[in-house]
């Protein structure tokens, strides 16, 4: 895509604006990435596992996107990575107002949680220590600094440099200087800091990532059906983004969160003990490693006997999402 600009808003961002991407849009590595998961996906899962099909089932299948077509992109050529020949398949997804893939559903509590975790000494302290980084990245990229968007916290500098540093694209400059290798590695390590703090680390972030992970219990009521044999499907693959992982994770208790990358994935794998069709284990796999969990009676979702995992999943969200609820409602002190 070429971008063709008026000049007063060229001058504005022209320091941003070295690229032909279009905001939302997958660059053409990021696609061919996306096509190579799908292989990979189906050497494992068919031909290493017989698990999935050699050809597509609806009734054993499933695909979901959010409603951001960025995940639509993806979710097409990781389906043609996996079953080249198809040519027609459903793809699900939820109203954007109840997007559980997106994590940005109305949750007046969450919002009100966000805002006591940018408000904690920490977060504030951390902020102040980061003045001057902001200031380097002003300078030369020419974001006002009064532009709240760009510096309650270091989100949009990493989107920004993160994608050019994984293209091996130059960072952006001003007549005078330009953003140094040093300075994005910085900003890289802030956003992990930073995630960390909000998803894992203050004393409100498993309140706020319960609150963001309304997904996670849709993945324990997928998972009950299934053992009650009430759901055809053996296969679920939902295509969502950094935040709703960096959501899940902290629901999940995750020992230490970094920013979660494009192609980032969480796995829910169900056993049955062979010789026990009724014993159940669960293993959560967080970029092909068992998850590491700062709970004390698990360590790692790896093999979990199922009734722990149910048993987590009734203390945090209730037996029907219903602390959820409370949580969303402000109840939660």
């Amino acid at each position: 895509m070429q971008n063709e600009i008026s000049e007063p808003l060229l001058s504005l961002y022209k320091n941003f604006l070295n690229t032909t991407c279009q905001l939302p849009q997958i660059t053409d590595e990021g696609l061919k990435n996306s096509q190579t998961h799908g292989k990979d996906l189906f050497s494992v899962y068919h031909e290493l596992l017989n698990f999935i099909p050699k050809e597509y089932d609806s009734n054993l299948i499933s695909f979901r996107v959010s409603t951001n077509p960025i995940t639509s992109q993806v979710a097409g050529v990781l389906i043609k990575g996996m079953y080249p020949g198809l040519r027609d398949i459903s793809v699900k997804m939820q109203h954007d107002v109840i997007d559980t893939l997106n994590s940005n559903y109305p949750c007046g509590g969450a919002d009100n949680l966000r805002k006591e975790i940018e408000n904690d000494e920490a977060w504030k302290n951390h902020l102040n220590e980061k003045k001057e980084l902001f200031q380097k990245l002003d300078n030369i990229t020419g974001i006002d600094p009064l532009n709240k968007e760009w510096h309650t916290w270091f989100d949009h500098y990493f989107d920004n440099l993160s994608f050019r540093f994984c293209h091996d694209l130059p960072y952006p400059c001003n007549k005078e200087a330009c953003i140094s290798s040093e300075v994005a590695l910085e900003v890289f390590d802030v956003g992990n800091w930073e995630y960390n703090y909000i998803y894992t680390k203050s004393n409100k972030s498993i309140l706020y990532s319960v609150a963001r992970s309304l997904f996670l219990f849709e993945v324990f009521q997928n998972i009950q059906n299934k053992i009650m044999k009430l759901d055809s499907i053996k296969y679920r693959h939902n295509i969502a983004h950094d935040n709703t992982i960096a959501s899940l994770l902290g629901a999940l208790q995750i020992t230490n969160l970094k920013w979660p990358g494009l192609g980032s994935e969480i796995v829910f794998e169900l056993y049955r003990k062979e010789n026990n069709p009724d014993m159940f284990f669960l293993r959560i796999l967080y970029n092909g490693e068992p998850l590491q969990t700062s709970l004390k009676n698990i360590n790692s979702w790896d093999m979990v006997p199922i009734d722990i995992f149910f048993q987590y999943i009734h203390t945090t969200f209730g037996t029907k999402g219903e602390i959820l609820n409370y949580i969303c409602n402000g109840i939660y002190h």
